[in-house]
């Protein structure tokens, strides 16, 4: 807080001093009409003007990341939905089992030739030859 208060009164000095720098009187020509103006009064309000409009576009842009943020946050709610659906169904399937088959007979049930694949010998499924340490030839 502190910093904020003394980078402040420091911007004011600068400006001040630049204020009475710069008093000349310059002419200003609008297209359809010319004014003679203060330097200062002519930086100061081209300053003013090139801040609001970085604070105009600036808006826009937050404006825009904000509707990318909620857009985001409601596909999020959309996910965390689905994965408590499908973890109630998970659930309930679990539930569903009477548990009197092990995993290795469900696994029997969907893939009947599983054992005759994992009791061939690896030269045979390979289609290689292998020595005695497992290493093929």
């Amino acid at each position: 807080m502190r910093w904020k208060v003394l980078g402040l009164v420091v911007f004011a000095v600068i400006v001040a001093v630049f204020t009475l720098i710069n008093t000349t009187k310059v002419t200003v020509d609008f297209l359809f009409a010319k004014t003679q103006v203060s330097l200062v009064l002519v930086i100061l309000l081209s300053l003013l003007f090139g801040m609001i409009l970085m604070a105009i576009f600036w808006s826009l842009r937050a404006w825009q990341l904000r509707g990318q943020r909620n857009e985001l946050r409601r596909q999020i709610a959309e996910l965390d939905h689905a994965l408590h659906e499908a973890e109630a169904k998970l659930e309930v399937d679990k539930e569903d089992t009477d548990g009197s088959g092990s995993p290795a007979d469900d696994a029997e049930e969907h893939f009947p030739d599983a054992d005759a694949q994992v009791n061939t010998p690896d030269s045979e499924r390979a289609g290689g030859q292998s020595d005695d340490t497992g290493k093929f030839q």
